[in-house]
């Protein structure tokens, strides 16, 4: 089984902006990372809210997430984001509205 923090970063990464902002609603990220399937046995398992807060806090240790990520808005480091292109350049958790 994938372990959840490398989970998050890979939905952090595809869901990105142009600044490298991940936006959640409320309870969002929660939703969609609290369902565990084990290939092996295909048993379905629940992560806590905790396990969840603690996944972004080890991508943060890891360098994959910047420090100021938290659970409505993923922060990937500047060395990971696509700069030019389509996508949007704003950010409400981090009040950022373009650039």
């Amino acid at each position: 089984m994938m372990p959840l923090w490398a989970r998050l970063w890979l939905l952090a990464q595809s869901r990105a902006d142009l600044i490298g902002h991940a936006q959640f609603a409320e309870g969002e990220l929660y939703d969609l990372m609290k369902r565990r399937v084990n290939r092996t046995s295909g048993e379905v398992s629940e992560c806590s809210r905790g396990a969840v807060s603690h996944a972004v806090k080890q991508c943060v240790e890891y360098g994959l997430l910047a420090r100021e990520s938290r659970a409505q808005c993923l922060v990937l480091p500047s060395s990971l984001v696509q700069k030019e292109g389509r996508g949007s350049r704003r950010c409400i958790t981090h009040q950022i509205t373009g650039a």
